[in-house]
C-alpha cells in the first residue's frame, strides 16, 4: 500500500497558497473543479469544488475551496509532516502567523501547528 494524497478543505485558494506555496514550500501542481453533483454525492456540499494540488517529493495535499466552509475545530484529526529543521520551520510559522501548539509529553515536546483554515498537522523533526 502506498500514500497518494490527502484531502483538505479551505475557505479561500489565498488562504491555502499561503500556507501550502508560502509556508511548506510545495508545488501548485493543477487546479480543477469538482462539479456539484459530483461533491454533493461525496461531500454534501451543493455547489461546484474548486480542487488545488499541492505536491512535494513524497507529498501530496488535495485541497477544496469552500468559501461557505466554518473554520476546521476538529481536535483529533490531523496530518503529521517531517521537516529537517523544526526550530527554524516554528520560526517561518510565527513570520506566516501560524498557530503553534506545544504540549509537553514526558522529555520530549509534542508539536502541532494549525493552518489558516483550523487544519491540524503534527511536526516532526528529521532523524536523517
Amino acid at each position: 500500500m502506498n500514500w497518494v494524497h490527502m484531502g483538505l478543505a479551505c475557505r479561500s485558494e489565498a488562504n491555502a497558497d499561503r500556507f501550502f506555496v508560502d509556508l511548506l514550500e510545495l508545488a501548485k501542481s493543477e487546479v480543477k473543479t469538482l462539479p456539484a453533483q459530483v461533491s454533493e454525492g461525496l461531500f454534501g456540499v451543493t455547489a461546484d469544488l474548486p480542487m488545488v494540488n499541492y505536491t512535494g517529493e513524497a507529498l501530496q495535499f488535495e485541497v477544496f475551496i469552500d468559501p461557505n466552509r466554518e473554520r476546521s475545530n476538529d481536535s483529533i484529526i490531523h496530518a503529521c509532516l517531517e521537516v529537517e529543521n523544526r526550530v527554524g520551520f516554528l520560526a517561518r510559522c510565527r513570520v506566516n502567523e501560524v498557530e503553534i501548539i506545544q504540549v509537553p509529553k514526558g522529555e520530549s515536546l509534542l508539536v502541532f501547528i494549525r493552518d489558516y483554515d483550523g487544519n491540524l498537522y503534527e511536526i516532526k523533526e528529521s532523524k536523517r
